[in-house]
C-alpha cells in the first residue's frame, strides 16, 4: 500500500492528527512548515494549491467515461450491458468494442470514485488546517450536486452519476476522518462485498441462454421509424412485456425494452422519452443496490490514498508498483473476465462478474498512478496541461458531453438513436474529447472556474465566486 515507512507497521498513517503536518503541506503545498493554524474563512482552492496529478487524471477519466457513456447515449440499455459485439459492426468495430470493454468499462467510474474521495478528504484537511470544521460545507455541496444530478436524469440522460456520488459522499464524508489504516480495511472490505453481491445479482438477472425465444441484444434488430408500441406508451408496452411468460421478461436487454426505449427515444415525444429515461433509470438503482457498496469502498480508498500521499513526488515507487500491478494483474484478470462472461455456464458468468468488480479497480489505481508519475516527473507539460484543464473543469465537461449526445441522438435533437456503428460512436468521442481539451484550456487562461464549477461554489459557499482576474491556466513547474 502506498505511504509505506519503516518505523510503521503497515506503512500507514494513524490519524490526521499524528500526520497533519504531512497533509497539510501535500494538500496545500504554499503552507509554511511553521505556519500555525488559523481560524481563516473556507475558501475554493487556489490553482496553485491545486494536485496536478488529481487533474491529470480526471482530464483522462472523462475520455474514459464518455467512450463507455456513447453505447449507453445512442443506444438501448440492452446494448451496453450486453458483452457480445453486435452484428455488422466489422473488424474494426470489433476492435473498438474489446478496447471499450477492457480499457474503460467498469475502470473509469472506480477512477471518478477514487478522486471524489480524494477531493473531500483535502477539503476536510484544509478546513482543518483552517480551523474550521468542513462538514455543513460539504453537506451543502452535496445536496447542490444531487440536485445538479436529478436535473441531468429528468432533462437529459438516465446514466448520471451526480447523484450516487452526492448520495454516496453524505453517508460517508464523515468517516473520510478516520485513519488510513482503519480505511483501508473497510474499503477492501465494501469492494469485496460489493463484488460478491454483484456475482449474486448476475445469476439472478442472466437469463438461461439456451431458453427457446430469448432474444440477445446483439442480434437486436431497429425498429423501423413510424413503428407504434402495442399500448401505445412505453410502460404499457413493457408491462405487458413483464407478464409474458413465453418466452420470459429478460430486462433491459428484452426486445420489448429495447424496442420501447428505441421508440421514445428517437420518435419522442419528450414526455415518453422521460418516462423511459426514468424507467431506465430504475434499472440502474437495481444494479447500484449490489453494485454501490464497491463505490462506497472506492471513496473509501480515495481517502486513504490522500492520508499516505500517493500522489507525492517522493512516492515513485508506490506510484510506479500501482502500475505494474494494473499492467500485470488487472488487465489479464479484466482480460479473463470478459472473454469468460458470455461462458454458458451460469456459474463461470457469476464468478466473472465477482472477479471483474474486484479486479477493475486495479486498473484505475494503475491510471492514478501513472497520472503521479507523469505530473511528477514534467514531462509532456503540453499535453499534460491540456488534460488537467480538462480535468479541472470535469463537472462542466461531463454535462456538457450530455448534452451534445442528448442531441444528436434524442428525438428533439437529430434524432439518431439506435442508428449509428461502434466506429461512428468513436469518432464522436474522439471529436468531443479534442474539442474540449483545448477548449478547457481556453475557457481557463481567462476565468477562474469551469460554468457550472463556478455554479457549485457559489451555491455551495452561498456567496458568488469570482470569475476574472484568476487567469491561470498554467501550472507551475514540478
Amino acid at each position: 500500500m502506498p505511504g509505506v515507512r519503516k518505523h510503521h507497521d503497515c506503512g500507514l498513517t494513524d490519524s490526521l492528527a499524528v500526520h497533519g503536518e504531512k497533509l497539510d503541506r501535500y494538500t496545500d503545498p504554499t503552507l509554511s512548515r511553521d505556519m500555525p493554524a488559523t481560524t481563516a474563512a473556507l475558501e475554493p482552492v487556489q490553482v496553485s494549491q491545486r494536485i496536478e496529478a488529481m487533474d491529470i487524471a480526471r482530464g483522462f477519466a472523462l475520455l474514459g467515461i464518455l467512450s463507455v457513456n456513447i453505447s449507453a447515449f445512442a443506444q438501448p440499455m440492452g446494448r451496453l450491458i450486453e458483452t457480445t459485439v453486435p452484428s455488422g459492426q466489422g473488424t474494426l468495430g470489433t476492435l473498438l468494442h474489446y478496447v471499450v470493454q477492457l480499457f474503460f468499462m467498469g475502470k473509469s467510474y472506480p477512477l471518478f470514485c477514487m478522486l471524489f474521495g480524494m477531493g473531500l478528504t483535502i477539503q476536510q484537511v484544509r478546513a482543518k488546517r483552517a480551523g474550521r470544521s468542513a462538514d455543513w460545507l460539504q453537506v451543502r455541496r452535496l445536496l447542490v450536486l444531487a440536485v445538479f444530478g436529478l436535473c441531468h436524469i429528468f432533462l437529459l440522460w438516465y446514466g448520471d452519476i451526480l447523484l450516487t456520488y452526492a448520495t454516496i459522499g453524505l453517508a460517508v464524508f464523515w468517516a473520510l476522518k478516520f485513519p488510513a489504516r482503519g480505511l483501508l480495511k473497510a474499503a477492501v472490505l465494501f469492494i469485496l462485498f460489493g463484488s460478491i453481491l454483484c456475482g449474486g445479482f448476475q445469476s439472478l438477472t442472466t437469463p438461461d441462454p439456451k431458453a427457446e425465444g430469448m432474444h440477445t441484444a446483439a442480434s437486436w434488430v431497429v425498429p423501423p421509424v413510424g413503428m407504434a408500441l402495442e399500448g401505445g406508451h412505453p410502460v404499457t408496452h413493457l408491462t405487458a412485456a413483464l407478464e409474458r411468460t413465453d418466452p420470459p421478461f429478460d430486462g433491459p436487454q428484452d426486445k420489448a425494452w429495447m424496442d420501447a426505449e428505441t421508440i421514445a427515444s428517437r420518435d419522442g415525444p419528450y414526455l415518453d422519452a422521460m418516462v423511459m429515461r426514468l424507467v431506465n433509470y430504475a434499472g440502474y438503482l437495481m444494479f447500484l443496490a449490489f453494485g454501490g457498496w464497491q463505490m462506497v469502498g472506492l471513496v473509501l480508498m480515495g481517502s486513504v490514498l490522500v492520508q499516505t500521499r500517493f500522489l507525492d513526488a517522493d512516492r515513485r515507487a508506490w506510484q510506479v508498483r500501482a502500475v505494474i500491478a494494473a499492467a500485470l494483474i488487472g488487465v489479464p484478470a479484466a482480460s479473463a473476465d470478459f472473454w469468460l462472461g458470455s461462458h454458458p455456464s451460469t456459474l463461470m458468468r457469476v464468478l466473472t462478474a465477482a472477479s471483474d468488480m474486484f479486479f477493475s479497480p486495479l486498473i484505475s489505481l494503475g491510471y492514478l498512478g501513472a497520472a503521479g508519475l507523469v505530473a511528477n516527473s514534467g514531462i509532456l507539460r503540453h499535453a499534460m496541461r491540456l488534460l488537467a484543464s480538462a480535468g479541472r473543469m470535469a463537472l462542466t465537461n461531463y454535462l456538457m458531453q450530455s448534452l451534445i449526445c442528448s442531441m444528436i441522438f434524442q428525438h428533439w435533437g437529430f434524432g439518431q438513436f439506435a442508428s449509428w456503428t461502434i466506429p461512428q460512436m468513436a469518432a464522436l468521442v474522439a471529436g468531443i474529447y479534442l474539442v474540449q481539451l483545448p477548449l478547457s484550456a481556453a475557457w481557463l487562461s481567462v476565468f477562474r472556474f469551469g460554468p457550472m464549477e463556478w455554479l457549485w461554489r457559489s451555491l455551495s459557499y452561498m456567496r458568488l465566486q469570482p470569475m476574472l482576474g484568476h487567469a491561470a491556466g498554467r501550472y507551475a513547474p514540478s
